[in-house]
Parts: C-alpha cells; sequence; structure tokens
C-alpha cells in the first residue's frame, strides 16, 4: 500500500478487478503483470485508454484470472493531492 513490488498468487479464480482491489493499493497507482508466451502484459486499472490492457485481457478472456495464476504487482502507493 505504500509502494514497491509483490507477487499475487490467486488461489481462486477472480476477475482481474477483484485481484486489483484485493491488493489493498489505490488502483490509480496500481499495475499487475502476468506473463504468456515469455512477453509482460500489463494491466493498468486506473488507465482510461484500452490499448494498455488489451493484451493482458485476451489472455485473461472476460478479465477472469485463472486460480494457481501468479501476477507480479507494483504499487505506486498512495498519492497527495498536489497543493
Amino acid at each position: 500500500r505504500n509502494g514497491g513490488y509483490g507477487i499475487i498468487a490467486v488461489n481462486s479464480t477472480a476477475t482481474v478487478q477483484q485481484v486489483a482491489e484485493a491488493t489493498g493499493c489505490p488502483l490509480r497507482t496500481l499495475a499487475l503483470y502476468a506473463t504468456a508466451s515469455g512477453t509482460f502484459l500489463a494491466y493498468v486499472p486506473g488507465t482510461t485508454i484500452g490499448a494498455v490492457n488489451a493484451a493482458f485481457l485476451a489472455a485473461f478472456p472476460n478479465g477472469n484470472v485463472a486460480a494457481g495464476t501468479a501476477l507480479l504487482a507494483k504499487c505506486g502507493g498512495t498519492t497527495k493531492p498536489k497543493s
């Protein structure tokens, strides 16, 4: 929650949104990564640009992450409003 990297082990099938929320990281600063065929796929819940998440969502149809999937998470931590 204060920033950093972590490994997420999904132990029961969940939507990517459920996984993202379960991290406790502010969604506007979170990025999740998976690998497929040696390529990193990113999921950034705070983006409004669909192309950013397209490859990730293609690898996880309907946004469902299967049980046994390991993801890398990057949390930017809490962000303070600009003064």
